[in-house]
């Protein structure tokens, strides 16, 4: 019996949420939550464990909506059916989701169709939550319409022009309410396409000019983190890792013991964003904080991961938590970022700038920072005045 199959992915589900670090408490609850929902599938004679299962358990176990939850007490008891979902289709699930809720419950029907189109995509999870999220902020703005098929395209121009967000998030935005759009033409919707209602998306452009921190502020920077604690310690070492080395954050938060080679003093790894193979000097001024980290605040020496988290679910840190954090000790070393950026790529792009001062060539600097050509890193480098006059 199916029934049976699917008690043992729960089991296997539970384990893995205790293995992650889950307290007993919370655990305590997963299970009598599990426990209703294997009763249900019992009592209604189910063999089948998807969405739509979920949603009629959901209403008929604790009544409301599944798929619009209205409070964050209706998101928390949805949280661990949705992990259970991610975790029977891939083995894994993710911590955390979008808690935007769709505002018009006439749209909950077209999100949720299209939030099932994407399940049969080969795309990650974390990339169609981001598409799950354009989606409902894309929905949540049609105010003026009451039926999907009202739509027109003045109400996609309108979503996009009065967006208060980043021209490159903006840019992301267009591109997704067309496929959106794309979508609703082609299961017969709406009587446009997403082409016809952006021909072409103008990408941003880089600014000539990109931000960057002089050697004083980095060194003023570094001077702020309290390496007596072990937030501080694993901040600065982080810190040391985005300036001395130029990882990029999705780098850092991916590096492993295993990358790291004592004997010759070099980190190995695999770019994730290129996929390239890069090796760099495992310099003092990383080697020390690294050693430093490892033997007073990493707990877990059997975990290959060298930043993990100290809180369930147990897992690589979100690049994002580092962004703020950089940000937070440019604060604390007033450091001045008005119009500039002032997360952790500022600081890939001030050891750039810097070098560049130094009068490093450009091949080692492109070397450096893992490029796959130089022109990449000509895109990347401040104008260098002096040498300009």
């Amino acid at each position: 019996m199916l029934l049976n199959t699917y008690n043992t992915i729960i089991l296997d589900f539970i384990e893995r949420m205790v293995n992650d670090g889950y307290s007993e408490s919370r655990i305590s609850r997963i299970k009598v939550q599990m426990n209703k929902l294997l009763k249900y599938l019992l009592d209604n004679n189910t063999n089948s464990l998807n969405e739509e299962i979920i949603a009629d358990f959901v209403k008929e176990t604790y009544n409301f909506d599944y798929y619009n939850p209205i409070n964050n007490n209706q998101l928390d008891k949805i949280k661990y059916l949705k992990n259970l979902l991610e975790f029977k289709a891939t083995g894994n699930y993710l911590k955390k989701h979008a808690n935007i809720i769709i505002s018009n419950d006439k749209f909950c029907d077209v999100y949720r169709e299209y939030e099932n189109y994407l399940n049969t995509k080969d795309i990650k999870p974390i990339t169609k939550k981001c598409k799950l999220i354009k989606t409902k902020l894309f929905l949540n703005s049609l105010t003026k319409i009451n039926d999907i098929s009202q739509l027109e395209k003045i109400h996609c121009y309108d979503f996009i022009n009065n967006l208060d967000y980043s021209l490159r998030y903006k840019e992301e935005l267009t591109y997704e309410v067309r496929r959106i759009v794309n979508w609703l033409y082609d299961t017969k919707r709406i009587n446009f396409n997403g082409s016809c209602l952006f021909p072409r998306i103008v990408g941003q452009s880089r600014s000539n000019l990109i931000s960057y921190y002089n050697n004083d502020e980095i060194e003023n920077l570094l001077n702020c983190v309290d390496i007596n604690t072990s937030i501080g310690k694993r901040d600065y070492l982080i810190l040391t890792l985005l300036i001395y080395l130029g990882l990029r954050i999705s780098d850092v938060i991916d590096l492993k013991l295993s990358d790291i080679n004592w004997n010759l003093n070099t980190i190995n790894i695999v770019q994730q964003k290129t996929q390239n193979t890069l090796t760099l000097p495992l310099i003092d001024e990383v080697k020390y904080p690294l050693l430093d980290y490892l033997k007073n605040v990493k707990k877990d020496m059997n975990d290959n991961y060298i930043f993990t988290t100290n809180y369930a679910p147990k897992g690589k840190y979100h690049s994002k938590s580092f962004g703020v954090m950089v940000t937070k000790y440019l604060d604390k070393a007033n450091i001045d970022y008005s119009n500039k950026h002032h997360g952790t790529h500022s600081l890939r792009h001030s050891l750039a700038s810097n070098l560049l001062k130094d009068n490093t060539p450009i091949t080692t600097i492109s070397s450096v920072l893992g490029h796959s050509t130089i022109k990449t890193t000509q895109k990347y480098l401040t104008i260098d005045v002096n040498n300009l006059k």
